[in-house]
């Protein structure tokens, strides 16, 4: 809201920087001209402040007015990243063989696409060995299915949630 506040006080100053502007204009006509260069020095001043602070209006406005923002872009690869980077060390470690490094790289690869952060979560887990392949498997494909509130439901309805034990 202080932004806002802000941004009016800010188009007000430029609205009357603009009357000042026809002011001197008209006094420039009528031929006094220090009335003028003071007049228009007032506009060139308040356009130079305008042109100054209105980006970082905008950069204020776009980071915190949304809340629905939409990070999907960065936080998934960055997850990803941490996901191969552990799975890595966990190989590098010989905590898990060559196979199931494969293996791991091959899953975390195959959802990367996926943006969604349960997803996210879920592919954490498993580079840090907190789940098998099956589980893993498992757990993704019940993500997938609840990605909408009608897709749960129906998994509700038809039982899915009441055989698993963990």
């Amino acid at each position: 809201m202080a932004d806002s506040g802000v941004r009016i006080l800010l188009d007000s100053f430029v609205l009357g920087a603009l009357l000042l502007a026809s002011l001197g204009f008209i006094a420039f006509l009528k031929g006094n001209l220090l009335f003028a260069v003071s007049l228009w020095a007032i506009v060139v001043f308040a356009a130079v402040l305008h042109v100054s602070l209105d980006p970082e209006m905008h950069e204020t406005d776009d980071s915190s007015s949304s809340p629905m923002r939409d990070d999907s872009d960065t936080t998934p690869t960055v997850s990803t990243d941490d996901a191969l980077s552990t799975l890595r060390r966990r190989y590098a470690d010989g905590e898990v063989s060559e196979a199931q490094f494969e293996r791991g790289v091959e899953r975390l690869l195959t959802v990367e696409s996926n943006r969604d952060e349960a997803v996210v979560a879920l592919r954490n887990r498993y580079a840090r060995g907190e789940l098998t392949d099956e589980q893993f498997d498992r757990k993704f494909e019940r993500l997938c299915a609840t990605r909408t509130v009608e897709n749960a439901e129906e998994s509700v309805e038809r039982g899915e949630f009441a055989s698993e034990n963990e």
